[in-house]
This record gives structure tokens, C-alpha cells and sequence, in this order.
């Protein structure tokens, strides 16, 4: 739940200027039809569906801006969108000479984003312009990420707040959020298209 409040509060602030009232998240029924999923395959371990949804009519997965809740849409509809990609950290550093050792190369690990990337927990975060479920998917993946998977309240809050604080230059059309949920199977289950578990 947190996470979807983050992110509908970042959404929110990011699409301000625009009319889009939800985004696209990972979540859709195209890996598995009928089963409900985040884009990389994984099942969703978490979800958080507005009263009667996910309506079998629709396979892909959108966070209300306003409501910070789930529903599923038209995945040609174009919304904007939210990445998610695993942190990248090695780095190397030189430690200063003492008069008891030699600099040393060290290879720290620290977790960071790339610029216009947000860190929550191990994984970045990044808000998109509006495009179809299908688009957002590959320009996730061409960006080294999948659309958003949700798998607990902490990043569903973020993630909605994500949208909602970086969204509002970027956007246009209703105030939604792609997310990377999907089914394949005829809405009998639902699936993340990052391959993770549809746990929550």
C-alpha cells in the first residue's frame, strides 16, 4: 500500500499540468492469459484492485493517481508509465597512503541510481511519457527494466508518490500509471512482467 501511494502522490505532482488520472504498471495477462503477472514473468505477490476489478475485458494493469488503487485497462491505451530496474552499485575507489600501507584499489558497493532514477530498496524507479501498456514494456526493457511490479505496501506507496512528485512535467491524458500486471489465460490468473511472484 505504500508504495502505490508513493507513487500515485509522485504521479501526481509529475502529470499536475495533464489530465491523466492513472499510469500503467507491469502488471498484465499476456505472459500467462488469464493469469494475472508482472511483466518479467514473475507472479504477482502483491495487488491492491479497486472494487470489481480486474475486469476480464482488459489485460493490462494501471494505479489510479487519485485513489492509488489497481485496475485493469486497454493495453493500447497510451498512459504514462513507471521502470523498474535492479540498482546498480560497484564502483572503485583509491584509499589514501599511511606510512603503514600502499593505496589500495577497493571496490565498494553502494547502491545508487542512474540520473532521472529513483532508489527504493535495491531496485530504480523512473517515470516515462504516456504510451501504450505494450510500448512502456519495451522501453522498459530497452532501458534495462520492466514496468513496475508491486509486492508490498512500501513500494506500492512509492511508487504511486513517484508518479505523482515526477510525473507532472512529463504527461498528458488521464491521471494514470502503467504497471507491469498482466494475464494470459483469461483473467484466471495475473502475472508481473518482471517475472517476480504476484504476491501481494
Amino acid at each position: 500500500m505504500f508504495e502505490n501511494v508513493f507513487l500515485s502522490e509522485k504521479a501526481r505532482l509529475n502529470f499536475i499540468d495533464s489530465t491523466s488520472s492513472d499510469f500503467w504498471i507491469g502488471a498484465n495477462t499476456l505472459i500467462n492469459p488469464g493469469t494475472w503477472s508482472w511483466m518479467d514473468n514473475t507472479p504477482l505477490d502483491f495487488s491492491d484492485w479497486e472494487k470489481g476489478q480486474p475486469q476480464n475485458t482488459s489485460n493490462c494493469g494501471a494505479i489510479t493517481i487519485q485513489g492509488e488503487r489497481w485496475h485493469s485497462d486497454d493495453c493500447d491505451k497510451q498512459k504514462p508509465f513507471v521502470c523498474l530496474k535492479t540498482i546498480s552499485a560497484n564502483f572503485t575507489t583509491v584509499l589514501p597512503a599511511t606510512t603503514t600501507m600502499k593505496k589500495i584499489p577497493t571496490t565498494i558497493k553502494a547502491k545508487r541510481c542512474e540520473a532521472e532514477w529513483a532508489a527504493f530498496g535495491d531496485f530504480c524507479y523512473k517515470v516515462f511519457d504516456p504510451r501504450t501498456w505494450y510500448e512502456a514494456e519495451q522501453i522498459c526493457v530497452i532501458e534495462n527494466a520492466h514496468l513496475v511490479s508491486i509486492h508490498n505496501t512500501q513500494e506500492a506507496l512509492f511508487v504511486a508518490n513517484l508518479a505523482y512528485f515526477l510525473g507532472s512535467d512529463a504527461c498528458s491524458g488521464p491521471n494514470q500509471t502503467w504497471v507491469g500486471l498482466f494475464t494470459d489465460d483469461t483473467f484466471k490468473t495475473y502475472k508481473w512482467t518482471d517475472g517476480t511472484p504476484f504476491d501481494y
